[in-house]
């Protein structure tokens, strides 16, 4: 019996996975264009409270579970592979970024940290941010190029093998999709409570999916291109470095603007540069775990969503086998019936 219910899970789950996805589909924060020829007003801004630029590897992750922690909604790279699907990374100057239609506004985004990939979207905000508060985070180059090849050389293997087991054991069992609550749109990967289990069973078993299908845009292949030649120089020259950090300086537009060693910064200079109180004192939250990369990170700083998502599956394959027993139990007494009757 195990055999014909796992048997007959497979198209099940295949077609449960199709409409999750499509349910998911709405979870977006849309980009719009500007329109032809236009440019942004004169005196507009994005209005983001806080924008984090760094290369990666420089501590970005601990900012953005400790800006999550501080109460501002803040997206990194993983919030806009999933919420900005159609972002065109080839037209970013031809957004509207600081109108009524821009997608900070739609979802409630006070805060960006991006690293090396999402680089040319933050120029483009930095340069339409004159009143946000813009962090730079940099770090000795030798360090950063060891830590860098640490997680290159674990990090990608290790998303790949957490995210196929979690498809093939875990997700897809019930059409949870389409009921699904809405409400929380827009709030990070790295927030933790009330939204906890909705954003772990979204980046397990939807994100891959819808990734996966940007990545089949133009634009997107483009940007993977750039990141690609932009890291391999980086890796290879402490002069390609300084410059990039330099450029990111020369495109701040705000006057509050703070460079920093994450390692130097404790809650309390995190609070004063915000202007938000701690929610406690010390170091920063712990992010990367031996440069196993963010989906190991978020199993360390947020173990009750991991425990609540692996309750959840469960649950969802218990419900299936429930279904597939009892529908073959009353197929079974049916043609019991017949026999007799016969």
């Amino acid at each position: 019996m195990f055999w014909a219910w796992f048997a007959l899970s497979i198209p099940l789950r295949i077609l449960f996975g199709w409409l999750n996805a499509n349910a998911f589909n709405a979870w977006r924060c849309p980009v719009a264009q500007l329109p032809a020829g236009a440019a942004p007003l004169a005196g507009t801004s994005t209005n983001l409270s806080v924008i984090v630029a760094s290369a990666g590897n420089s501590g970005s992750t601990s900012l953005h579970l400790a800006l999550e922690a501080m109460g501002f909604r803040t997206h990194g790279t993983e919030d806009f592979a999933f919420y900005y699907p159609v972002m065109p990374m080839d037209r970013l100057a031809e957004a509207d970024w600081t109108g009524p239609r821009s997608p900070f506004k739609a979802c409630g985004v006070q805060a960006v940290v991006a690293d090396l990939l999402l680089m040319p979207l933050v120029l483009q905000l930095l340069r339409q941010s004159p009143d946000t508060k813009v962090m730079l985070l940099r770090r000795n180059w030798k360090s950063w190029v060891l830590s860098k090849r640490k997680m290159m050389a674990r990090g990608p293997a290790t998303q790949v093998l957490v995210r196929v087991a979690c498809l093939l054991l875990l997700c897809h069992w019930l059409p949870y999709g389409l009921i699904w609550p809405r409400a929380e749109v827009g709030a990070s990967f790295m927030r933790s409570g009330a939204s906890g289990l909705a954003m772990e069973l979204l980046d397990y078993c939807v994100v891959p999916l819808r990734v996966r299908r940007n990545m089949r845009q133009p634009g997107n292949r483009a940007l993977l291109r750039w990141f690609d030649d932009k890291l391999a120089s980086l890796l290879g020259s402490e002069e390609a470095y300084e410059s990039f950090l330099g450029e990111i300086r020369r495109n701040v537009t705000s006057s509050s603007f703070l460079e920093a060693d994450v390692g130097g910064i404790g809650w309390e200079e995190l609070a004063a540069f915000v202007g938000r109180p701690a929610p406690r004192s010390g170091r920063l939250p712990r992010a990367k775990v031996l440069g196993y990369g963010k989906i190991v990170s978020r199993m360390y700083a947020f173990p009750s969503k991991h425990i609540a998502f692996l309750g959840f599956s469960a649950a969802s394959v218990a419900i299936n086998w429930i279904f597939f027993w009892a529908l073959l139990s009353a197929w079974r007494t049916l043609s019991g019936r017949r026999i007799k009757a016969d």
